[in-house]
């Protein structure tokens, strides 16, 4: 989210790339964040 207005403070538009490796995400959560 920082990164995103940073830059659009920089430029008139941002590409920013969605949904990259959300599996991968996942996993890290529920095996770090949330293990039972």
């Amino acid at each position: 989210m920082r990164a995103s207005r940073f830059a659009l403070g920089l430029a008139d538009y941002v590409v920013q790339e969605a949904g990259f490796a959300t599996d991968l995400g996942l996993e890290k959560f529920m095996n770090v964040v949330a293990r039972t």
